[in-house]
């Protein structure tokens, strides 16, 4: 029998298994993926999942910028902290700092009794750049990969973004090599004379990324084209890795609830256009899909309604309650009939430039369109990141950012732009 719970709204959200990874899944569980796909509410959504089936879990967060802290309300350290309200479950936060300082501290430990405090003081050198906070920070996730006390069921991992993550990864095998083919000296691991237990326990670190019954690598993306192009790119590399294991999930999928919203259906249609582009390498992986929440992922009942097989979240302003026009008209008429009703009623308004020339701000290395202009224009780099989304339709934005509120002595709204619209409409309805 399936689980009900409520979710933030007060709906009440079907909590069967909405992922298969969720079917049987691994040991391990490592979420990865570009900035801003949902790493974080995923992760914590399959961690509680887990817990609250009677599972012990440790969610493990290597984000130096996570808000685990946030969703789950509780202050993150370097050490396994409960989650109230969630038994069974733990999270434990990979300190970069206090890492490479635990670190430094056991590789002078390892020294010699007899070792001059000049000695140590070289050594404690040699190990304060950052690639000794790098390598420290992989020491900890080593041995939470070991977990020789076997005191989890389920080690949930929630990655930085993918860049960082695969420097990570990538760790192991790049020192394990060196510590093969280097004998004497030192390095930003410390004196090469007491490294050699560091080459066991790397290399059991990344035996056990690679045994597919222990770990899955879980690459989460939105659908979006330059978000699926990253994907598609850190899988080939986390195979160039030995780590082959790899599932896909897609987060954040709309599906437009009504037919006749044209915005609503222009939005999905860029996602279902994103989705069939593709790349094979995804396309082969076993695959599964989030649709687009209306909350935010903040507390354990919206966590528990993210992966809900069909969560339903009520709201007043659902999209069935939205009043369509019933007067479609081309750009130009719309355009001029808003500025006539500016006019009369004395709150006049004038058409933002979208031509070419003001699309430059929109691009992006990264994505699709980025709307991220900087101050010059930013109105106008709006206006035209919202137009790329509404070039079949008679749809118009008004942007009343500047003319809202008053700041300073006078501060407060000024009802702006409450007479253009009503007036539109006014007219409209004579119609």
């Amino acid at each position: 029998m399936n689980d009900v719970v409520s979710d933030p709204q007060g709906s009440r959200v079907d909590r069967a298994a909405a992922l298969h990874l969720l079917e049987q899944p691994t040991r391990h569980l490592f979420f990865t993926g570009k900035g801003g796909v949902g790493k974080t509410s995923l992760s914590t959504a399959v961690a509680l999942h887990l817990a609250d089936s009677g599972k012990k879990v440790l969610l493990v967060s290597t984000d130096s910028a996570s808000n685990l802290d946030e969703m789950l309300g509780i202050t993150l350290s370097n050490q396994p902290t409960p989650v109230p309200g969630a038994p069974g479950l733990s999270v434990l936060n990979i300190d970069p700092d206090a890492a490479a300082e635990a670190y430094r501290q056991r590789v002078v430990d390892q020294m010699a009794s007899d070792a001059t405090a000049t000695e140590v003081s070289t050594v404690r050198e040699q190990l304060s750049g950052a690639c000794t906070t790098e390598i420290a920070s992989f020491d900890e996730f080593s041995s939470l990969l070991a977990d020789n006390d076997q005191a989890y069921d389920h080690v949930v991992f929630d990655t930085a973004p993918t860049g960082h993550t695969l420097r990570l990864l990538s760790l192991p095998k790049a020192w394990s090599g060196f510590l093969a083919n280097n004998d004497q000296g030192a390095s930003c691991l410390g004196p090469h004379s007491g490294l050699k237990m560091q080459e066991i326990r790397f290399k059991a670190a990344l035996d056990a990324l690679s045994n597919e019954a222990l770990t899955s690598v879980v690459l989460v993306t939105r659908p979006d084209k330059g978000a699926i192009a990253e994907a598609s790119r850190t899988s080939d590399e986390l195979r160039a890795l030995g780590l082959n294991n790899q599932r896909l999930v897609i987060n954040g999928v709309f599906h437009a609830i009504l037919k006749t919203d044209e915005v609503a259906r222009a939005f999905e249609a860029l996602g279902t256009e994103a989705l069939d582009a593709m790349p094979d390498n995804l396309r082969a992986l076993p695959q599964d899909q989030v649709p687009l929440r209306s909350f935010d992922t903040v507390g354990l009942s919206a966590l528990r309604a993210l992966l809900g097989a069909s969560a339903q979240v009520a709201s007043s302003n659902a999209a069935g309650t939205v009043p369509i026009m019933k007067h479609p008209v081309g750009l130009a008429a719309l355009a001029d009939e808003l500025l006539a009703a500016g006019k009369s009623s004395n709150d006049t308004a004038w058409r933002m430039p979208i031509e070419e020339a003001y699309q430059e701000q929109l691009k992006s290395n990264f994505a699709d369109i980025a709307n991220i202009g900087g101050p010059p224009g930013g109105s106008i780099t709006a206006a035209c990141f919202l137009e790329r989304f509404t070039r079949k339709y008679s749809w118009a934005h008004l942007d009343i950012a500047g003319t809202a509120w008053k700041s300073g002595a006078a501060k407060g709204a000024t009802g702006r732009p409450v007479p253009l619209l009503t007036t539109f409409l006014l007219e409209r309805a004579k119609r």
